[in-house]
């Protein structure tokens, strides 16, 4: 089932029936009455610009956490004369995912070659909401990068900040349909995606 019409019945007071004024949902519903009846349908075009609205808030998480792993671990990858070249430097903390910190999304913990440094990373994830960058600068002692993705936009001068990293829908895009490492989660959401949309 596509995350747009699970999304749109997903409240928990339900009317016996429903508008469905939003075209691309409606355009969905026809897909799911023509794979019900077995008959051809269209698939609905999506590019960079609006493919997050495809998505549902845990896969653009999931999404966009594979894509600050596979940023961060490119040093590892790369370096064919390190032995740890198929290992991840960092790794992420399922446990730091709390909803009394909504401010971010999870960490990422690794530590540095030279120094044995803890590094800590961590992220906000918005479909359609705007990001505000200076909320986040206060926390630049805390975390050694601060990564922000918008499906709408990151506004501020925080977003100038080296800790401060703005990750740009053109990224993801990217990122979900190349999948350079062959990541198998990144790979399922594509074929999901497949399902019900062509990529542009």
């Amino acid at each position: 089932m596509p995350s747009a019409v699970v999304g749109r019945f997903s409240q928990r007071r339900q009317q016996t029936i429903r508008r469905i004024a939003d075209t691309d949902l409606q355009k969905l519903a026809d897909i799911l009455y023509s794979v019900a009846t077995q008959t051809t349908y269209e698939k609905i075009p999506i590019h960079a610009e609006n493919f997050c609205k495809a998505m549902n808030p845990d896969e653009l998480e999931d999404l966009t956490a594979m894509w600050i792993l596979d940023k961060n671990n490119e040093d590892n990858k790369n370096d064919e004369n390190n032995e740890n070249n198929k290992k991840s430097n960092f790794c992420l903390l399922p446990s730091s995912c709390k909803r009394n910190t909504p401010k971010y999304e999870f960490e990422l913990l690794g530590m540095e070659k030279e120094s044995g440094k803890i590094r800590r990373i961590t992220c906000q994830v918005k479909n359609q909401e705007e990001i505000h960058a200076d909320d986040y600068s206060s926390d630049t002692d805390t975390y050694w990068k601060i990564y922000l993705f918008s499906g709408i936009a990151v506004t501020d001068s925080g977003k100038n900040s080296p800790h401060i990293h703005v990750i740009t829908k053109e990224d993801l895009y990217r990122f979900l349909l190349d999948n350079p490492n062959q990541n198998p989660i990144v790979n399922a959401y594509r074929e999901k995606l497949q399902k019900w949309y062509t990529f542009s």
